[in-house]
């Protein structure tokens, strides 16, 4: 399902304990979209309670797991049975000397082994932008690279927030785009955008300044893409992970529009009400990258000689 590094991570927990490779893993990372990818556990002791568990620890999105395998592991050692000592007895050892004689060779043989991989690697890229809207504004804006952003339209409900062009925004080339934004009433419906798009995947960059709270605490919501909350957008507080007057935005990959042609977000609120200064739309394309180039290995393999050896073998015949 997710295309892109750091989009789905989790820890795997056995009985209770964190596992050091399955700590933070993310699968598209350590192995690729649609790669298959195995981890071995060794030593895993069960105890008196007769049972093997392990847990999946959630850390971004959701996680998950494709099959499971439980190998029995022989214990080490010998463990000699409990006898009772006699009281009288008597012993008769015969000592047997025997000798193995075994042929010293060494051979050195070259091999080659030639390795194919013909499966090919599916990715996705960011395609161009669909849709880019500067939420609040009257009149389209062209920004510093040349882009188009329409008026504000596609929304249900709301009001224009406007602080003025001479307001500085930081951490933005562009600051026209947050001095202005769509903010909504408790009275009224969640606010919401509605944009029409072909089936297929998006990815949307919502973007958003405080320019009216200057303390954390003061104003926080949450945002629904399609109907589902969005981690990274659950009891958002501008102030406290970006500041007062700061652009800040948030990339939101991998959204589906289905048979209805629609994309749609929602702000909810918590705190005060929720705003909006921009929004951006792109087309997610795929693409089919060539088979990785045939590898070729030399191995040398070496057998070991053995000299010729003599064993000692004692027979006891204890009688009681």
């Amino acid at each position: 399902w997710m295309q892109f590094p750091g989009e789905r991570q989790f820890s795997v927990n056995v009985l209770g304990s964190p596992v050091a490779a399955l700590t933070a893993i993310d699968l598209v990372a350590a192995a690729g979209y649609m790669v298959a990818y195995k981890i071995a556990v060794p030593g895993i002791t069960v105890g008196a309670d007769g049972f093997l568990n392990l847990t999946f620890v959630r850390a971004v999105e959701n996680p998950l797991v494709s099959a499971i395998e439980v190998y029995s592991q022989p214990s080490s050692g010998v463990t000699l049975p409990t006898t009772t000592k006699p009281t009288t007895f008597t012993i008769v050892t015969t000592k047997i000397t025997t000798t193995i004689a075994t042929t010293s060779t060494t051979t050195t043989t070259p091999t080659t082994t030639t390795t194919t991989v013909a499966a090919t690697t599916v990715a996705s890229a960011l395609g161009p932008a669909v849709l880019r809207i500067d939420c609040g504004a009257a009149v389209p804006y062209t920004d510093t690279q040349g882009n188009v952003w329409e008026a504000d339209e596609l929304f249900n409900f709301g009001y224009v927030n406007d602080i003025g062009p001479d307001a500085i925004i930081g951490n933005t080339t562009d600051p026209v785009l947050y001095q202005s934004h769509r903010w909504g009433a408790p009275e009224d419906p969640d606010l919401q955008y509605t944009m029409p798009f072909d089936q297929g995947r998006y990815t949307l960059v919502l973007h958003f300044c405080e320019t009216y709270f200057s303390n954390p605490g003061e104003r926080q919501f949450s945002v629904h893409v399609q109907g589902q909350p969005v981690d990274s957008l659950t009891a958002i507080d501008l102030v406290t992970v970006a500041g007062f007057l700061i652009a800040y935005k948030v990339t939101v990959p991998n959204v589906v529009v289905g048979p209805d042609g629609f994309l749609n977000f929602s702000l909810i609120h918590l705190v005060e009400n929720p705003l909006i200064s921009a929004v951006e739309v792109y087309q997610q394309q795929v693409v089919v990258l060539p088979p990785p180039s045939t590898s070729e290995v030399t191995v040398e393999a070496e057998t070991s000689s053995v000299a010729a050896t003599t064993v000692e073998t004692t027979t006891t015949t204890t009688t009681t």
